[in-house]
């Protein structure tokens, strides 16, 4: 996760999720509050805490939520269409207001 290539942020994150290793969700966390990691490979952590479960970490997640970039990220490519229902967070705050309001 030490690598530069946003590509490479995001491959090792998901990576990261598919573990059992028994810091995951620390190093997750690590991740989307450090902000030499790239926007949109943070972007992917918090979706990567959500599916894994990781609610011990709301708290943190909340008292970090004020301080989330709002600078706009994205996939790069618009794949919305009348019969795709993808959505994607527009910012690193956006993403983990919507993890905490799942959470709810």
């Amino acid at each position: 996760m030490e690598s530069s290539v946003f590509h490479t942020q995001i491959s090792a994150v998901r990576a990261l999720a598919a573990t059992s290793f028994n810091d995951r969700n620390e190093l997750l966390m690590a991740f989307v509050v450090d902000p030499k990691k790239n926007l949109l490979a943070r972007v992917i952590a918090v979706q990567m805490i959500e599916e894994v479960k990781a609610t011990e970490l709301r708290e943190r997640i909340a008292s970090f939520s004020p301080n989330a970039s709002t600078e706009s990220v994205g996939l790069g490519i618009s794949v919305m269409g009348p019969r795709v229902g993808t959505r994607f967070p527009s910012s690193l705050k956006q993403a983990i207001e919507e993890l905490l309001d799942h959470w709810k």
